[in-house]
């Protein structure tokens, strides 16, 4: 699907993936993008575009436990974004557009793309300006508990069985 504010910074979603701004919460995001990980050869991945939140530890275990009983899900990834400071080498969880220890807006934001992380400066105009803000908006929340419990999939996770 292809999506986008404008043509100029239109891009596609990728694979079997909802858009990230779609209005469904991680657990419904990873139920529904899950469904089809079996059906992908070639691998298949759900990120949880947490940005500046720090989720407990407690919280990311009790979520990716229950992904890898309950769905079938072959890979979840959390993945925060950051700003380094080149001025004071301070390092801050979010992508800001100054630095909060010194206020220098010597800084860059680096979070992930496809498998790994980059410096969002180098990334392309469709990446920076449409995908980018389109994670910001969506729910990527981490929750434990009962929040965190995933409905049965339809057919258990190769990995399960």
């Amino acid at each position: 699907m292809v999506r986008g504010e404008t043509t100029d910074v239109a891009f596609y979603t990728n694979s079997v993936h909802i858009s990230a701004d779609a209005p469904v919460n991680l657990v419904e995001r990873i139920r529904l993008q899950s469904m089809y990980h079996s059906l992908i050869e070639s691998g298949a991945i759900i990120h949880a575009f947490v940005g500046e939140e720090r989720p407990d530890a407690q919280s990311i275990a009790a979520l990716i436990t229950d992904v890898f009983h309950r769905t079938q899900a072959a890979q979840v990834t959390v993945s925060p974004e950051f700003t380094y400071c080149n001025s004071c080498q301070f390092i801050d969880r979010g992508i800001k557009s100054t630095c909060g220890k010194c206020g220098s807006d010597n800084v860059v934001g680096e979070t992930r793309v496809v498998g790994y992380f980059s410096k969002i400066q180098n990334w392309n105009k469709s990446k920076r300006f449409g995908e980018l803000p389109a994670r910001q908006r969506g729910n990527y929340a981490v929750t434990a508990g009962d929040d965190a419990v995933v409905a049965e999939p339809a057919v258990p996770h190769p990995a399960a069985t």
